[in-house]
């Protein structure tokens, strides 16, 4: 099975996803063979089934009445714990028949929204390929069960769904094996036909690393790309608009949604050894910044208030208001920087000594309008 979701609603926009998660490798390094001579390192990979399928639970749960509703899910999954596994796994030719349903669905209607999902072990000879449960099955033919992810992007160019979005979430590391290969013969899931195409589409592309990279994931966890990518969907990479009647809504786009990915994975790297970096990069085409998702409730946007000297946090009362009213307040005696989490808007941050051993500062303008940016304030205070 393949197919974990469909309501197909005829002559209306809805969106249609194709999830590949492939954590399972008979033929790399500890598979259960036969493994190819020069695996070029590749091994089993535990996050990737786990990640697709934490992506696949939160687009069935948040988009079946979203912006663009949900109209269908293909998932694949390979996992070496295939007795939990209840869909069709990640073989090359699964990819192909449940590519070929999902792309008869979202050539059906030019306002569609169409989402492809894939992680595993990504590699790169000129372009990225993506290699599938059955990499390496004939070592004639390395490549026959890899998918050439850029001319499957370029094919896509044919099919009606003006939103496309690709999510990558894979390695992006060169092979000293396949460089030695005269032309790289990995396939396209769909031809390019020039007769066929299609001159205007928002087509964005999110890797989880830059060009010659690693991306990361911790053993039996979702990967840190899919967990940013999850976290920008439920609102970090969200931004506010006015609809047609003036009604403001936060929504998330495809340039919102990637500033997102980018931003959450860098700060992330600030706590990590640099051997240890992933920078997400995007690229692609697109006419305009197309909205994906609307959102239901205002997105949170993490805050940061401390003082200087940091002594004076011990004296300080804190709080964060919005017109005349105290949102949020943290009384003394409390040390160090004030982590706080509020709805998205225009605030004031205001510090007061009710013991009076500083001056009270004057208030600060605290602008939590864009989600995935940490907001912080630090007042400069004088002792009396």
């Amino acid at each position: 099975m393949t197919t974990i979701f469909e309501n197909i609603e005829a002559g209306k926009p809805q969106t249609h996803v194709f999830i590949i998660g492939v954590g399972k490798y008979p033929h790399l390094l500890n598979g259960e063979g036969p493994i190819l001579d020069n695996p070029m390192g590749l091994k089993q990979l535990t996050s990737p089934p786990i990640s697709a399928k934490t992506f696949a639970d939160w687009i069935l749960e948040n988009l079946k009445d979203s912006y663009v509703p949900l109209g269908s899910v293909e998932l694949l999954l390979s996992s070496k714990d295939d007795n939990q596994i209840l869909v069709d796994a990640a073989t090359m030719g699964n990819i192909k028949k449940a590519f070929d349903l999902w792309y008869k669905r979202c050539d059906t209607n030019e306002n569609n929204v169409a989402i492809f999902y894939f992680c595993g072990h990504g590699v790169v000879k000129n372009y990225q390929l993506l290699l599938a449960e059955d990499f390496g099955a004939s070592p004639n033919r390395i490549l026959e069960n890899a998918i050439n992810f850029r001319l499957t992007y370029q094919g896509m160019v044919q099919c009606k769904a003006g939103v496309q979005c690709y999510f990558i979430d894979s390695c992006q590391q060169f092979s000293d094996e396949l460089s030695k290969l005269p032309i790289a013969d990995a396939q396209a899931l769909i031809d390019f036909n020039l007769d066929n195409m299609r001159y205007r589409r928002t087509a964005r592309i999110l890797y989880a690393t830059s060009l010659g990279l690693k991306a990361f994931g911790e053993k039996n966890s979702v990967s840190r790309f899919t967990d940013a990518l999850i976290q920008s969907l439920k609102g970090l990479g969200s931004k506010r608009i006015q609809d047609k009647e003036g009604k403001a809504r936060w929504v998330v786009t495809t340039d919102a949604l990637s500033n997102a990915v980018r931003e959450i994975i860098k700060q992330q790297n600030e706590s990590l050894e640099l051997k240890y970096h992933q920078t997400p990069v995007f690229d692609g085409e697109y006419s305009d910044d197309a909205t994906i998702h609307i959102l239901k409730t205002t997105p949170k946007v993490s805050v940061t208030i401390g003082l200087i000297p940091d002594s004076a946090s011990d004296l300080a009362e804190l709080y964060i208001r919005k017109d005349s009213l105290v949102c949020k307040q943290r009384v003394p005696p409390k040390s160090g920087d004030w982590e706080a989490e509020i709805e998205a808007g225009m605030y004031m941050a205001c510090a007061q000594f009710p013991t009076r051993q500083y001056h009270n500062p004057n208030d600060e303008d605290l602008w939590a309008t864009t989600p995935y940016e940490k907001v912080v304030v630090r007042f400069k205070v004088k002792a009396i």
